[in-house]
């Protein structure tokens, strides 16, 4: 009896030791897919048993299938913004012919619709560049000296207001896209905020659970919950303000290629807080 309860138990030992060594293969293959998604490798590179290889070859196709579309869609998108730019050029020069000959009117007309134009094509390229940077998972920015960066720029600027920018971000937290897509986020909103603000802009960058958030407060008039919730898809919310409107729809589109989030509250400071949260890619060992 205990010989028959021993050879059950060295069976039992030996079927658990056999099932994690035919398993292993699987969780090598989880660590490899995690670091491409999370942008640290663009190929499959572990030792993997025959059984699993042909898996593991198709996957590799796949990525460098993808990779090749995505940059292919990247291409097209700098050649349309190109073949535009002549266009939109030579419309400037007739808008300013026009000025010159005293039709105003007319010179004013072409010249927003021109404006509006670019504005497009702008919000189009972004969302392209973001959206294959998010699929393609390749980069990460750190953001503190992208931030301090574009906080130094913008106190440099000449305004007929003194304002005060202070600047809180968490060591070592990183953006996961480019840093270009970045430096349009950080910018377009702090461009928003110095344009309301009266005194006093906040910006502050942390990560937690899971997600980074970025945090510009301003001590300006703020935004009812109705005018907040009109800044959707092309539509201006600022017409006080000079700029084309476009600032802050960009900046959506972005977060949002990202699965990130724009949300619109009243901040401590009085005015307007926006905050962005992006979630970030899960590390595994």
């Amino acid at each position: 009896m205990f010989s028959l309860a021993a050879l059950g138990l060295i069976l039992i030992v030996a079927m658990a030791f056999f099932i994690r060594l035919a398993l292993r293969p699987f969780g090598v293959l989880a660590r490899e897919l995690q670091a491409i998604h999370g942008g640290q490798s663009r190929v499959l590179s572990g030792d993997f048993p025959d059984e699993v290889q042909g898996v593991v070859d198709d996957l590799n196709r796949l990525v460098a299938f993808q990779d090749v579309a995505l940059e292919r869609a990247r291409t097209q998108a700098a050649d349309l913004a190109h073949g535009l730019k002549t266009p939109l050029t030579v419309l400037e020069a007739i808008t300013r012919q026009a000025g010159e000959e005293g039709r105003k009117d007319l010179a004013v007309a072409i010249e927003e619709q021109v404006r509006q134009m670019k504005s497009q094509i702008d919000r189009v390229l972004a969302r392209a560049r973001a959206g294959i940077a998010a699929a393609l998972g390749r980069k990460r920015t750190e953001v503190a000296p992208v931030a301090s960066k574009i906080v130094r720029a913008f106190e440099r600027l000449p305004r007929d207001k003194p304002l005060a920018w202070e600047l809180d971000t968490q060591a070592g937290v990183v953006f996961p896209g480019e840093e270009d897509d970045l430096v349009e986020i950080l910018g377009n909103l702090l461009d928003n905020a110095g344009k309301w603000a009266l005194s006093r802009i906040r910006v502050t960058v942390t990560a937690e659970r899971g997600a980074l958030s970025i945090r510009i407060d301003d001590d300006g008039p703020g935004l009812s919950p109705e005018r907040a919730s009109q800044i959707t898809r092309g539509r201006r919310w600022d017409e006080e303000q000079p700029g084309s409107g476009f600032g802050l729809a960009i900046t959506r589109d972005l977060v949002e290629s990202y699965r990130g989030a724009l949300d619109f509250g009243r901040s401590d400071l009085g005015g307007l807080c926006v905050t962005v949260s992006v979630p970030l890619p899960v590390r595994r060992l």
